[in-house]
C-alpha cells in the first residue's frame, strides 16, 4: 500500500504540495487551486458533455434516415403487391406478309 493517508492540517497540505508540485503558503493559494481545479473539471465534463451529445445527435439522424427509407420501402412492396393483376396476351407467331 502507499502509505497512511494524513491526518492533520499540514500534513494535508504538504502531501498536496507533494502531488501537484506547487507550494501553498497562505489560504488564498489552497483556494485558487482549488478554483482552478474545479474550472478543469467543469471544462472537462463540458467538453465530454459535448462529445456524447454529437454522439447521441449523429445516432439518432441516421436511424430517423433509415426508419425513413424502411417506411418507402414498405410501402413501395405494399403498393406493388395491391395493383391489380393483368393478363397479357403475346403472339408467338406473328404474320409477317401483311
Amino acid at each position: 500500500m502507499v502509505g497512511a493517508l494524513p491526518e492533520s492540517r499540514e500534513e494535508l497540505l504538504h502531501h498536496l504540495e507533494e502531488l501537484t508540485g506547487r507550494s501553498f503558503h497562505t489560504h488564498e493559494d489552497v483556494r485558487k487551486f482549488i478554483a482552478e481545479v474545479e474550472v478543469q473539471a467543469v471544462a472537462k465534463q463540458q467538453r465530454s458533455t459535448s462529445g456524447w451529445r454529437a454522439v447521441k445527435t449523429t445516432t439518432l439522424l441516421v436511424l430517423l434516415m433509415l426508419s425513413f427509407v424502411q417506411y418507402y420501402l414498405t410501402d413501395s412492396l405494399l403498393q406493388t403487391v395491391s395493383l391489380p393483376e393483368m393478363t397479357f396476351f403475346v403472339p408467338v407467331k406473328a404474320d409477317l406478309h401483311s
